[in-house]
């Protein structure tokens, strides 16, 4: 049995907030708001950031942030295959501990909630294949954009996921988190909370809104 508290014991949660709505999502592998907390016929779920702003690389320092969903509005820095290999738009992680796989230590971990409707979520997780067909696909998306850009590679990615929800109106997809970080996870001697997989949410719609409730500080 999955403890919401447990997962969030780190966190430093604005008073407005209250973690003690929160639930574990099994089917998903997120924290959610309790439905009776919300009107919502979808889902509020929280995730794990680095923190976010309004404009291309602005940190957040507001209360609600509008995700950057399109190739053109990324800095230059920001366009690499390493970034925006699954896809441009914000990276909501299921636990703080995802970040222990990251290159680079962030001084601050943001965490917000967000609303999803369940039928316009894809969950990447049941096609990603394993270790190795992931890393497999990873280099061929870093061969093709040397080769045709990174532009188009990510674009034939963003319409894969339009594809196979077969909707139209894709909002995010799920997806674990890859290999490489995995192994620096290991590497930073960062242990992910039994039972649970990390995983993130990549954010599509440029209409959800992401609401900061805490901050919490990285797991290494």
């Amino acid at each position: 049995m999955i403890n919401p508290q447990e997962l969030v014991s780190a966190v430093d949660f604005r008073t407005d907030f209250d973690p003690n709505v929160l639930q574990y999502n099994e089917g998903l592998g997120f924290l959610q708001v309790n439905p009776v907390e919300t009107a919502l016929g979808g889902l509020r779920l929280l995730g794990f950031a680095t923190p976010l702003g309004e404009g291309p690389g602005d940190m957040d320092m507001s209360d609600v942030v509008h995700p950057l969903t399109r190739f053109a509005d990324l800095l230059a820095a920001q366009r690499t295959i390493d970034e925006q290999g699954k896809g441009v738009g914000p990276r909501m992680h299921n636990v703080r501990e995802a970040f222990g796989g990251a290159k680079v230590r962030p001084v601050t971990i943001g965490v917000y909630t967000f609303d999803i409707n369940p039928s316009n979520l894809l969950d990447g997780r049941t096609t990603q294949g394993g270790k190795v067909a992931r890393i497999g696909r990873h280099a061929g998306r870093i061969l093709r954009s040397k080769l045709s850009g990174l532009e188009s590679v990510v674009a034939d990615i963003h319409d894969s996921y339009d594809q196979a929800l077969n909707t139209g109106e894709l909002d995010a997809v799920e997806l674990e988190v890859p290999p490489h970080p995995r192994m620096r996870q290991t590497k930073h001697g960062v242990e992910t909370p039994a039972g649970i997989t990390p995983a993130f949410i990549i954010i599509r719609n440029p209409n959800i809104l992401l609401h900061k409730v805490g901050e919490t500080d990285a797991p290494w």
